[in-house]
């Protein structure tokens, strides 16, 4: 009787060994830097007495920096549209430059 208690409990030990964290502690804290934008804007007291300065601060260079972000690929982004307009070609069949058509000829030569 001992023996099998002995050997349930070794099985109950292993499998509560075995679990993997259920949250990350990143995604918490990510999860919480998020929410607090929201406290922080329905907090009008504290943001006027400037305990929150550190984090508008904080909230207003991520903000900023998404923002710059996406302005570069979409620059990006238009960019390469405008040098894919001006080189004669489009998306789906974009225009042979003289180079790849000499080796396109010098490659169908060879056989």
């Amino acid at each position: 009787e001992i023996y099998n208690i002995m050997n349930a409990n070794h099985k109950l030990l292993e499998n509560i060994e075995s679990v993997g964290p259920v949250m990350k502690t990143k995604d918490l804290i990510k999860d919480h830097r998020d929410k607090i934008r929201y406290v922080i804007n329905a907090s009008h007291t504290m943001r006027l007495s400037g305990e929150y300065d550190s984090e508008i601060e904080r909230i207003r260079k991520e903000d900023r920096d998404r923002f710059e972000a996406t302005q570069r690929h979409t620059r990006m982004k238009m960019d390469a549209s405008q040098r894919l307009k001006s080189s004669g070609g489009s998306v789906s069949l974009p225009s042979l430059t003289t180079t790849s058509r000499s080796e396109q000829g010098l490659a169908g030569g060879s056989r």
